[in-house]
């Protein structure tokens, strides 16, 4: 985990027990995710999805390496795309990748 996860995961309520595991996972991988659900308290969505912060690296380069490595340890079905973040201007805030999982968010 680095240190930007281990510091958040001290200062944020625990994680949605749905996607514990594919959180711990990519941070112990070195990726910094910064938010999560389970998709259980998200609007009905129930789709589990991770966001991962993205800012200043190649977005190319980061999506697949996120990809390789779930689909390396066990996890199928998800998308990783492209979050366009905006504030009080139209120009793009930040961009963020989010990890979306077509079910529940385990290796098979």
């Amino acid at each position: 985990m680095t240190d930007t996860a281990q510091e958040l995961s001290k200062i944020y309520a625990p994680l949605d027990p749905g996607i514990k595991d594919a959180v711990d996972f990519l941070r112990g991988k070195g990726i910094n995710t910064t938010g999560s659900c389970d998709g259980k308290h998200d609007g009905g969505k129930d789709q589990p999805w991770i966001s991962v912060d993205s800012r200043g690296e190649d977005l190319v380069l980061v999506r697949l390496e996120i990809a390789k490595l779930l689909l390396s340890a066990g996890y199928h079905g998800f998308t990783v795309k492209e979050e366009y973040l905006y504030q009080k201007r139209p120009e793009v805030w930040m961009t963020n990748l989010v990890i979306v999982f077509w079910g529940e968010a385990k290796p098979e």
